[in-house]
């Protein structure tokens, strides 16, 4: 029900029924295509050149908006005093068990860092950001799959823009285990650390200790996430090994230690049977 919404629906040539839905609501959609793209960051980009409207979001199959989500954006984006700008919500997660739990939006702890966008929390479907700010900063890097919209806010960071915030919840995210990122892999982590890494090379050298410190323990952490999922325990193992050595300073740490001890010698035994033998105590 809020007024001047513009539908955009970028289809990448699915053989289901996606296109048979897309058609029953075509008179409410100011655009459409159901073709092969080069990947969701050129079907993002395919879409945003076709907008008109002063915010933008992007929401993936999983994704719907909250109710009242657009009259709280619009509130909130009235109040910047910049035509750049970014406005990020909290979020609702729906879990495969049916349960909701809360992503609040925060401002950023610590001091501001290059690396580290001034707040945080939500889920990509919670973020919106003004054409002003598009218009500098996009389009998003296509050679991504994963992190293109942590590498756009990164980049949004070195243009003059406002970051708003709201603590209702804008957008809700459907976990379940055929979504791309319902687990994390090793994929998104390494383009993660590679998108940290490319943004690093160009902060001033006077700010690169305390940045490089943050991506060490953020793509740890990832790592770290990653060996407590369900995955093959020698991927666990892997995992863990790259966490320490990409962030040495966790074996420091009692509750990372406590993850390192349970993912090398709790499920030890699954690595015993893979090679053939006993491991020794």
């Amino acid at each position: 029900g809020y007024p001047d919404l513009e539908y955009i629906v970028i289809d990448g040539g699915s053989t289901d029924e996606s296109v048979e839905i897309i058609r029953k609501y075509e008179p409410w959609l100011a655009y459409w295509v159901s073709e092969k793209d080069r990947g969701q960051s050129h079907a993002i980009n395919k879409g945003f050149e076709r907008c008109t409207g002063e915010l933008l979001n992007w929401l993936n199959s999983d994704d719907t908006l909250s109710i009242c989500a657009l009259g709280h954006l619009g509130a909130a984006s009235a109040e910047s005093r910049s035509s750049a700008f970014v406005c990020a919500g909290s979020a609702l997660r729906r879990g495969v068990d049916g349960a909701f739990r809360v992503s609040q939006v925060r401002a950023s702890p610590g001091p501001q860092l290059a690396l580290r966008t001034p707040v945080q929390g939500g889920v990509q479907a919670s973020w919106f950001l003004s054409k002003s700010l598009w218009s500098q900063v996009g389009p998003l890097d296509e050679d991504l799959h994963f992190s293109m919209d942590v590498s756009f806010y990164l980049a949004a960071r070195t243009v003059e823009c406002a970051w708003l915030s709201v603590t209702e919840p804008l957008a809700i995210y459907r976990e379940h285990p055929r979504a791309k990122t319902f687990q994390l892999c090793s994929d998104a982590i390494t383009e993660r650390q590679r998108v940290l890494a490319r943004r690093l090379e160009a902060v001033p050298s006077g700010e690169r200790r305390a940045n490089r410190e943050y991506l060490r323990q953020t793509i740890s952490g990832m790592w770290l996430a990653y060996a407590s999922q369900s995955v093959p325990v020698p991927s666990r193992l892997i995992a863990v090994l790259r966490a320490v050595w990409i962030c040495p300073a966790r074996l420091r740490s009692r509750r990372p230690y406590g993850l390192v001890l349970r993912a090398m010698t709790v499920r030890l035994s699954g690595l015993a049977s893979l090679c053939g033998g006993r491991v020794p105590r």
